[in-house]
């Protein structure tokens, strides 16, 4: 799977293909206890997990984004920018009818091209989010047919001395061929550059930056951009502007962004690079839709829960089973809106100085508060199977199975479930480049047996007890679960 981010897209992958491609970004700070990186789903993540908070950014613009100064950092309210997973055997332009199979608040996932009588033509999958934990994506119906088109990205180098590469993408989705604007993106290195899948086209570059911030390695200046709509308007990184095209409101955020290597400096292999950056969303979607079509999805498609995250990390040994003491918890930038607990594996060690610390980041609200020093039960002996217990035979509170599971790894399952399962193919669905990638199922074995496929969310009755289980499984299964509350 090929990731193309705007602006810090969070790698998920295990045993997929993908390549980052990362926007602006300085140095970042030392991050608290990262781990096991969970499944990429397209369109969700049953149990896929994300690194600790912050990390080490990168000395070079490719690297992992620091934290941007705070001038730069006013809410969204929109995308602020989107970023695109996809799903293909190449990575080319496209203009036609692409149908909604996914749609929640996290990402987009739109199916278009391919041939249904054609075994080695799959469709193509795309899967589009936004760039801020304050940007929830618009809702559509599932099946809808929209109008996509696409440029596709790719690596442009900048002119000069000391100027590395950036990426050249854009795609545009209206509710019609022809028809009105829904959302869109771009990425280009020049002002005047416009085309078909640029929502709107790029006037000219203000002199005067909004906002500037040093890290290590780099000196970052945002610059506003005037963008051409029914009327110029000028527009910035910072709160979304509001505009008109063809007399609908749109929020627009728009930014040219200097990210200069300091040279000489600290970093011997920083580069600079230069990029504009724009996302275009109407303020109001729903009556864009009103008169939109329902389109014909492909046989194999995923279901539409909204998927939730668990993941569990170990730092400072390779794998760890044992008591954990609960010492804070946040939600906020940082954590990308997941609730993210921090853990010491011994009660009478502050925060920082315990030689192993278990993070376990979730969806917001899976888990029950804790108390200071309350001591729960990890098992986090291989990256594929975790769990987190409130005591060594307690209660389960947050399961993550993150790959295709061996007879061992489903034995394992099976006691912190309660309930054996098999795992078993589904369908084909896409292509990633030349590999076929397929979508697996699971059964459970409970009274009435119980089917799970991927992109579902059910609940399971385990002597009495709720268990909500959920599935993603292209090309990796990845399969959580956590007691109904």
């Amino acid at each position: 799977m090929n990731w193309i981010g705007l602006v810090g897209v969070v790698m998920l992958g295990c045993g997929e293909t993908n390549v980052e491609i990362i926007g602006t970004g300085g140095t970042g700070g030392t991050g608290e206890p990262g781990g096991y990186g969970g499944g990429d789903t397209q369109g969700g993540t049953a149990s896929g997990g994300r690194g600790g908070s912050g990390g080490s950014g990168g000395s070079s613009v490719a690297g992992s984004g620091g934290k941007v100064a705070d001038s730069c950092e006013e809410s969204s309210n929109g995308f602020r920018y989107l970023n695109e997973s996809l799903l293909a055997q190449a990575n080319t332009a496209y203009e036609g009818e692409a149908v909604v199979e996914r749609s929640d608040a996290q990402a987009l996932l739109l199916v278009y091209g391919g041939d249904a009588d054609d075994p080695n033509s799959r469709p193509i999958r795309t899967t589009l989010r936004g760039g801020a934990t304050d940007s929830p994506m618009p809702i559509f119906p599932i099946g809808s047919k929209l109008w996509l088109t696409r440029e596709p990205a790719e690596v442009q180098q900048n002119p000069g001395f000391f100027t590395g590469p950036v990426i050249k993408w854009a795609f545009t989705l209206r509710n019609a061929q022809a028809g009105d604007v829904l959302f869109g993106g771009a990425i280009g290195t020049q002002a005047r550059h416009s085309s078909a899948a640029w929502p709107l086209s790029v006037n000219e570059i203000s002199s005067e930056a909004v906002c500037e911030y040093q890290a290590t390695c780099f000196r970052t200046s945002h610059y506003p951009i005037e963008i051409q709509a029914d009327a110029a308007a000028l527009v910035s990184t910072k709160a979304p502007q509001v505009v008109k095209l063809n007399g609908i409101d749109y929020d627009v955020h728009g930014s040219y962004v200097a990210n200069n290597a300091i040279v000489p400096g600290p970093c011997s292999d920083a580069f600079s690079s230069f990029q504009i950056l724009l996302d275009v969303r109407a303020k109001q979607i729903a009556p864009l839709l009103e008169n939109v079509e329902m389109g014909e999805l492909p046989a194999c498609v995923q279901g539409n829960a909204t998927l939730p995250e668990i993941y569990i990390g170990v730092a400072g040994a390779e794998d760890y089973s044992g008591p954990v003491y609960f010492q804070k918890k946040r939600n906020d930038d940082s954590t990308g809106g997941l609730d993210y607990y921090v853990f010491n594996t011994r009660p009478d060690q502050p925060l920082g100085d315990s030689e192993i610390q278990v993070s376990v980041q979730t969806s917001p609200g899976l888990l029950p508060d804790f108390e200071f020093g309350q001591e729960l039960w990890v098992d986090a002996a291989s990256w594929e199977l975790t769990a987190l217990r409130d005591s060594e035979e307690g209660a389960l509170l947050a399961f993550a199975l993150n790959d295709t599971p061996s007879a061992e790894l489903l034995a394992s399952a099976e006691q912190h479930l309660g309930v054996s399962f098999e795992v078993s193919e589904d369908c084909a669905y896409a292509f990633d480049r030349n590999n076929e990638v397929s979508l697996s199922k699971v059964e459970f074995a409970t009274v009435q047996p119980t089917q799970l496929r991927s992109g579902e969310l059910k609940t399971l009755n385990v002597d009495g007890t709720e268990l909500n289980v959920a599935l993603s499984s292209v090309g990796n299964v990845s399969l959580a679960a956590w007691p109904k509350r």
